[in-house]
């Protein structure tokens, strides 16, 4: 069984493709005046459910799990709307982070994160964020150049601009990849960190515990040993007040 055969798109007439302020694509029926994020299936022509990224088709909960084979397509990702496909990227060039579909156009100067011109006006510089300052990604990746040691093969980077030197990689030119990762080997820093500091805790708390032991255990032995000697002297007086009264009676 092969993957299944996609039928052509033919919207109604009444249906008009559109997108919103944050280019967002939603449709519009100009006989319901009804707007809704996915056109309707593409098999039954129900209201649609699900946006196959890979099939690039809108689908019905039924339809979808009926078409999607497990064999061929038990891979294929969805979403709730439809999403525009993301543009070819040009050498240097990276996504936005917040639409991860187009060329990142600036960066957040205050985030150090890169967003493409629509993404950083309508879904990050606004509200409290207004006041971020951001230049476009390429200006602000021009200070950096890689300086190469080539006795010890190791590269070292320096800003044309400010003069500052680094030898491990600028923020500004790591790779989302490259960010995502940092961020990860933070985050297992500090939970490594957290736990032996939870560590030492516990082995200052053993001590402790050993410590009330071993006092536990002298004074358990010096009270028996007291005892002992107590009970040794009343024997042998108990045995000296036999004898003398044996002595009288002879």
């Amino acid at each position: 069984k092969g993957p299944i055969q996609l039928p052509e798109v033919q919207l109604d007439p009444s249906l008009i493709r559109s997108f919103d302020q944050s280019q967002n694509i939603y449709y519009y029926n100009t006989i319901t005046e009804v707007s809704t994020w996915l056109a309707p299936c593409c098999f039954c022509q129900k209201p649609a459910d699900r946006w196959c990224l890979d099939c690039q088709r809108s689908y019905c909960d039924h339809d979808y799990i009926k078409k999607h084979d497990k064999y061929h397509m038990k891979d294929h990702k969805w979403q709730f709307k439809e999403a525009l496909p993301p543009v070819k990227l040009q050498p240097g060039e990276e996504y936005c982070i917040a639409c991860k579909s187009k060329a990142a156009f600036k960066m957040c100067l205050n985030c150090c994160d890169p967003y493409c011109l629509a993404c950083f006006g309508l879904v990050h510089h606004v509200g409290a964020l207004k006041a971020h300052k951001a230049m476009p990604i390429n200006r602000y990746k021009m200070g950096w150049m890689t300086v190469r040691n080539h006795a010890d093969r190791i590269d070292t980077f320096v800003n044309g601009t400010t003069g500052e030197t680094m030898e491990d990689k600028p923020i500004e030119l790591l790779s989302e990849w490259e960010k995502t990762t940092l961020e990860n080997i933070k985050s297992h820093k500090e939970a490594v960190a957290g736990y032996l500091e939870t560590l030492e805790k516990l082995r200052a708390e053993l001590v402790v515990v050993q410590k009330e032991r071993d006092r536990a255990v002298v004074e358990t032995t010096k009270t028996v040993s007291e005892l002992r000697a107590k009970a040794e002297a009343k024997t042998r007086m108990e045995e000296a007040a036999s004898a003398k009264e044996k002595s009288m009676k002879r």
